[in-house]
């Protein structure tokens, strides 16, 4: 990490000379990467901002001498997997969440959308620390950038009496709304939703993807063991019918709102949904949308056709998961389901016959 931060500094400071005869240091894309892999895997974050303060001068040079060199296009911007390096390693020192968020939004200007998985994995390291008070500390971060200052449109970054405050992004939203999943805190993911509109943010896919997480999250969490079988005196308990019919009602708000902006052939919202009605017992309502959704020719994880089959398998209902299997391989899967989920298909099966 020494020799990396040494030897950035020094390229820096040769790239810092105003002789006419410098010539620039030019290092690739892959190589910069592979720089700030090494010191981000020790947590060290000060060569992560010398790569940056780099490509900015690099780039500025090459503007002065020729704009219309392909070089400038190279250097104008870090690539996605540097910004990606950045992040997590910031997210990880737990006291630069304003840059995590800065970076995330300016990830978005230049053109990348973070996929779910880096999402989420990021929405993971920002709560490993001081959890949900970590989370409403960056919630209140972003609303204070709308609330107390101008917002300009050219910019990632506000200003507000010297201080940089985060300018507000899907993907920063869409983070703090994983994360609140996660720990099961629906009620927060929503409000934070509710605030997209207000926060001058559009919902994407990965939104309603969480959303749904949360609303998963919430009730897998309160439903007694054994369910769906009824094995429970607490499925007569009113209140907790009452409550879980409320829950699946805004699960289907989600799915619904989702489906008008035309994301609800996302396979990771539908599988979330899929999971939710099975575990509230709606089993047979769980099936038909599978059904439903595969004459859309939409792709669907084998994960939810397994999840439906193991439900449906838990109430006794073999031809029912017969139907399944034989719609698991019209969605493409040949084989069908996967021998472990077949393998506990007998195993249910077997206990239920005795």
């Amino acid at each position: 990490t020494k020799t990396t931060r040494s030897i950035l500094q020094s390229i820096i400071r040769l790239q810092k000379s105003k002789s006419p005869t410098q010539p620039d240091y030019l290092i690739d894309s892959n190589t910069l990467e592979l720089m700030a892999s090494c010191v981000a895997k020790r947590g060290h974050r000060h060569p992560i901002t010398l790569i940056w303060e780099y490509m900015s001068l690099v780039h500025s040079s090459l503007l002065e001498q020729d704009e219309s060199s392909p070089l400038c296009s190279l250097y104008s911007k870090p690539s996605e997997g540097l910004y990606e390096i950045a992040i997590m390693t910031f997210a990880a020192s737990g006291n630069r969440d304003h840059l995590v968020f800065s970076m995330l939004a300016d990830m978005e200007k230049e053109g990348y959308k973070p996929s779910r998985s880096f999402l989420f994995n990021l929405s993971a390291r920002l709560r490993t620390r001081s959890s949900v008070r970590r989370l409403d500390h960056a919630m209140h971060m972003v609303r204070s950038s709308l609330k107390r200052s101008t917002h300009n449109k050219n910019s990632d970054s506000i200003e507000d009496d010297g201080q940089l405050m985060i300018y507000p992004s899907t993907s920063s939203l869409n983070t703090i709304m994983c994360a609140y999943a996660d720990v099961g805190l629906s009620a927060k993911a929503i409000e934070l939703y509710n605030e997209f509109e207000d926060l001058q943010c559009n919902p994407d896919e990965n939104t309603f993807a969480f959303l749904m997480d949360s609303a998963l999250m919430n009730v897998s969490t309160a439903i007694p063991p054994n369910f769906v079988t009824g094995q429970q005196s607490s499925l007569d308990d009113e209140n907790l019918m009452s409550w879980l019919e409320t829950q699946t009602d805004a699960a289907d708000a989600i799915f619904d709102a989702a489906t008008e902006m035309g994301f609800g052939s996302n396979k990771h919202l539908l599988h979330s949904y899929v999971k939710l009605l099975c575990n509230v017992g709606k089993v047979d309502e769980a099936m038909y949308l599978l059904e439903e959704r595969l004459d859309g020719s939409e792709k669907i994880s084998l994960a939810s056709f397994e999840y439906a089959a193991l439900s449906q398998a838990k109430l006794g209902k073999m031809a029912a998961v017969e139907s399944i299997v034989i719609m698991s391989r019209q969605a493409g899967y040949e084989s069908g389901l996967s021998k472990a989920v077949v393998e506990r298909i007998k195993r249910i099966s077997s206990t239920l016959c005795d």
